[in-house]
């Protein structure tokens, strides 16, 4: 089983497919991929050749990997953004976006508060949930989103997104006052090991987002 990258996603949303790839093959429904099918398997990055649900890489194979941070439009920003907490400034009420993906849009949040996505707790999921319904209350979330956030952000609609780095990478070549940002205490990176972590989160917040 290829699994998708951002964007083009089998039903579930964001991570559905991980969550979807690992319910299949715990239902024994997934062919073994026969490594004369797979030449090019040895040119995988290391964190990518194991999953916790596929040790081996034996019946799933990563269409490509990303991560997930923040974006900003300079022109429309006047700065450089370098925190999570930079989505909260009252200079960008109204023109901020999130991701409404659990895991993604959630998680990153979570992360820049201290606590782990990978470990969610219900008090850490309604931490972040309480402060991210605060802000939008106050509105300075302008609307959530999966990845159709591209437009808005290139015509300044949007200041500052959650976003996929494929995406921004894309829009950088005709907008280069568009910029990614993302730093290890609260940079989500997107790859199927995280299929575990996403089903654990999805359990105790489910798209607990979209209900904001």
């Amino acid at each position: 089983m290829v699994i998708p990258p951002p964007g083009h996603d089998l039903p579930g949303g964001q991570h559905g497919h991980h969550v979807i790839a690992a319910r299949l093959h715990g239902l024994g429904w997934l062919n073994e991929i026969r490594e004369s099918r797979w030449p090019n398997k040895k040119n995988l990055q290391p964190a990518l050749l194991n999953a916790s649900m596929d040790p081996g890489r034996n019946v799933t194979a990563p269409y490509m990997s990303g991560m997930a941070g923040l974006a900003y439009n300079r022109a429309a920003t006047g700065r450089d953004i370098t925190k999570i907490d930079d989505l909260w400034d009252p200079a960008f009420k109204g023109k901020v976006s999130m991701l409404s993906d659990t895991q993604d849009g959630l998680g990153m949040v979570m992360l820049s508060q201290g606590n782990s996505p990978e470990t969610p707790t219900t008090e850490s999921v309604h931490e972040a949930i309480d402060l991210i319904r605060e802000q939008k209350d106050r509105g300075q979330i302008r609307r959530f989103t999966g990845n159709d956030y591209a437009d808005d952000l290139a015509a300044g609609n949007i200041a500052v997104a959650q976003a996929y780095s494929g995406d921004v990478v894309q829009l950088q070549a005709d907008n280069p006052d568009l910029k990614f940002v993302g730093r290890g205490e609260w940079l989500i990176k997107r790859k199927a090991s995280q299929r575990k972590s996403a089903g654990k989160l999805a359990k105790v917040a489910p798209h607990a987002l979209p209900r904001l």
